[in-house]
């Protein structure tokens, strides 16, 4: 895997950075029968577009120029809790020069369910915000909007989920994460469905019919990885 990435940067003197595809798994490292880069980003990003929306690049499926590395000072001192420094990095490393993609999975990535990954990395989730906005200014606003519309429709899918098997306490921590990083003008509407996971779960169903049937048939990567703007946040 590394040897192939080494070859490609090798091959492009301009590059700094190559990355590859991915095979994900369960939590039973069972293959799912799922793609991680879909075609709409199966390419090496410009800079703009890495300010677009956030961009599956994974450190494990990932090998840099040292140089590079150490002109960006390595991942930023300023995430004192993990989380999403590995984004914030990339974003530097395209400052220095251009990435290399190559089109075929190099690695096996364990995946986790976006509502324990959110509460794992909540607090580097507002370190990245916080640097994208004072490093990138208006121009970084694209991507902090794109990634909290899709963190938001993440957690909204757990809620249904959760709703779906009965498991009131788990959408109750979903909304919980939506109060956390949801848009400030949206957080009575969230308070009030929070508490909605108290009642009765058969009322909590009643209420909430439309966006259950919406959300039956997705799966956590079709909102996660989808083009800049095309994700939609559900409401119910």
């Amino acid at each position: 895997m590394v040897q192939t990435m080494v070859e490609r940067l090798e091959s492009a003197p301009a590059s700094v950075l190559a990355f590859s595809d991915v095979i994900p798994v369960n939590d039973k490292w069972h293959a799912l029968d799922i793609g991680f880069i879909d075609d709409w980003c199966a390419h090496a990003p410009s800079l703009e577009e890495l300010l677009k929306t956030y961009w599956p690049i994974l450190p494990s499926a990932a090998v840099m120029r040292r140089d590079a590395f150490l002109r960006c000072r390595g991942f930023s001192e300023k995430f004192t809790v993990p989380g999403f420094e590995d984004p914030y990095l990339w974003l530097q490393m395209r400052e220095c020069g251009e990435f290399e993609f190559v089109d075929e999975p190099l690695a096996i990535y364990r995946t986790t369910p976006p509502l324990e990954r959110m509460l794992k990395y909540q607090g580097g989730y507002k370190i990245f915000t916080r640097l994208v906005k004072d490093r990138y200014g208006i121009g970084g606003e694209g991507l902090v909007n794109e990634m909290s519309a899709k963190f938001m429709y993440a957690w909204n899918y757990e809620d249904a989920r959760a709703l779906r098997v009965g498991n009131k306490l788990r959408a109750r921590h979903a909304f919980e994460c939506v109060l956390r990083y949801g848009p400030r003008t949206s957080r009575l509407r969230s308070i009030s469905r929070w508490m909605r996971t108290f009642l009765p779960l058969s009322l909590v169903r009643a209420l909430s019919g439309k966006f259950l049937r919406k959300t039956e048939i997705q799966t956590q990567w079709e909102y996660f990885f989808e083009p800049p703007n095309r994700c939609r946040i559900v409401y119910h």
